[in-house]
This record gives C-alpha cells, sequence and structure tokens, in this order.
C-alpha cells in the first residue's frame, strides 16, 4: 500500500497510560508528517484536551486502568455523544474480550501494542478516508455567528440573519446540527457543519436549552409538553433523563417570573 502525503493539519490525539510509549509515538507520528499530534496519560486529561483543543482523529488505548468506566471504550463513548470523530483502539488483549462493549461505538480500527509505523500509518490514513467519505452533502453552511438576539448563517454564499424568536429547536446529525426555525409562515431547516455543543456555545441565548443529547430548543417556542415529550410548535422533542430535572427547574423559574 503506497502511503500518501500526510495532510499536516490533522490533529490527533493519542491516549496512552505508559508515558514512554505516548511519547516515542508521539514524536513518530509528529517526524511521520502530523505535527499537531498530542497525547494524554488519563482519562480526565483526555477529555480536557478533547473539549479544549478538539481532534480530528483518536487514538486510544483500551486499558487505561482497572475500571471499565474509566476506559478507552468508556471515553470513545463519551466523547461520540457530542462529536463524531474517528476512533483507532489500541491494545493489548484480542478484540473478543471487548467486543460487546464496542457495540455502538463508532471505530475504524484496532492495533495491537506491538503495531509498526508503517501499519500505524496506513491504520491512520483508513481512518482519515472514512472520515471524509462520511462528509454530508447536504451540509449548507460552516458559518455562524450570534449578534445580539440576531444570528448570521452563510447559505449559499449569503448570509441571512434570523432573529432568536424564530429559532425552533436544534437537532443533532452525527457530527452536524440542523437549525430548525419559522420563517415566511414555514419551517426551514439549515445544516452547519458544527456539532450540536459547539452551535448552543455560540448562540449561548438564555433561552436556548438543551433537553437531550440530540436535541436543545427555544423555551420561549415550547407550547405544552406531556411525560418525557415536549411540543415545539406542534413538533415532538423528546427530553433526556439527564435533562428532565433541570428542564422541570427551569420551567418553573419561568413560571414565577409570569
Amino acid at each position: 500500500m503506497a502511503l500518501l502525503q500526510p495532510d499536516q493539519s490533522i490533529k490527533i490525539l493519542l491516549v496512552e497510560d505508559e508515558w514512554i510509549i505516548a511519547e516515542e509515538t508521539t514524536s513518530a507520528l509528529r517526524e511521520m508528517g502530523y505535527p499537531q499530534t498530542e497525547y494524554a496519560n488519563s482519562y480526565e486529561d483526555a477529555v480536557k484536551k478533547i473539549e479544549g483543543e478538539g481532534a480530528d482523529l483518536l487514538l486510544l488505548d483500551i486499558d487505561l486502568g482497572d475500571e471499565q468506566d474509566r476506559d478507552g471504550i468508556h471515553l470513545a463513548a463519551r466523547v461520540q455523544q457530542d462529536r463524531t470523530i474517528p476512533v483507532i483502539f489500541l491494545t493489548q488483549h484480542p478484540v473478543s474480550t471487548f467486543r460487546n462493549r464496542l457495540r455502538g461505538v463508532k471505530k475504524v480500527g484496532y492495533l495491537t501494542k506491538s503495531f509498526d509505523l508503517d501499519n500505524l500509518h496506513a491504520a491512520i490514513e483508513v481512518a482519515l478516508d472514512t472520515m471524509a467519505d462520511r462528509q454530508d452533502p447536504s451540509v449548507e453552511s460552516t458559518s455562524l455567528s450570534f449578534i445580539g438576539d440576531r444570528f448570521f448563517i452563510r447559505r449559499s454564499n449569503r448570509y441571512h440573519c434570523l432573529h432568536f424568536d424564530q429559532l425552533l429547536y436544534l437537532q443533532a446529525q452525527d457530527s452536524y446540527c440542523d437549525v430548525v426555525f419559522w420563517v415566511n409562515n414555514r419551517k426551514d431547516t439549515i445544516r452547519l457543519s458544527m456539532s450540536l455543543k459547539d452551535v448552543t456555545g455560540q448562540i449561548n441565548h438564555p433561552s436556548l436549552f438543551r433537553v437531550h443529547r440530540s436535541f436543545a430548543i427555544n423555551l420561549e417556542k415550547l407550547t405544552a409538553f406531556e411525560g418525557n415529550m415536549l411540543f415545539v410548535e406542534e413538533e415532538e422533542i423528546p427530553v433526556g433523563d439527564k435533562y428532565r430535572d433541570q428542564l422541570m427547574a427551569r420551567l418553573n423559574i419561568l413560571g414565577r417570573h409570569k
């Protein structure tokens, strides 16, 4: 297999708790043509770096410790709740040992700890090619800015100004985000090549509330709720268990101020 010239803009994060392996592998990857390679030596350090600096590819050691809720598989599942980042797992055990736990985790490869650099380079190429193949052709915009109660979204090389009171909800679609709004007496949608977490962070409006791992709603457009279902202008939006108590508390606050 002929190896391609590496894309030097790719950010790779290696998560490895054995610092000698981490140092040697990071150095090799930088020399290989991936200068933006960093490493984390613990679960907590990895979460901090992913949330703070981001990553285009994760090389995850499965064996980060004795606890399953702090190993590489759990870390991949946690990260992929908000982001679609390709993962290559590193392990010294047979894959069959972890097969059941790997269901639902989006991974693109495995390497044993005895891997050589050519195999690592090839695995990275496959992972990045897979990521490119998954790019959604329906994405309409990569640009979002928010000023006061207005936000600007680029669509077909034109920036459209929308007021916050036109926004209905945001919905995660893998690593993309659908912005659903009401304009000209009809519902419209623009898909952004940003995660739901990044979009909510940029808009940062007090009435934009996360209600599910895949949804954030404009509370001003909430018309009813029943059980674990919300109604936003007749659209049904589920409420996740981890968000329900915060939502109920927020609705009580809103009620006291009406």
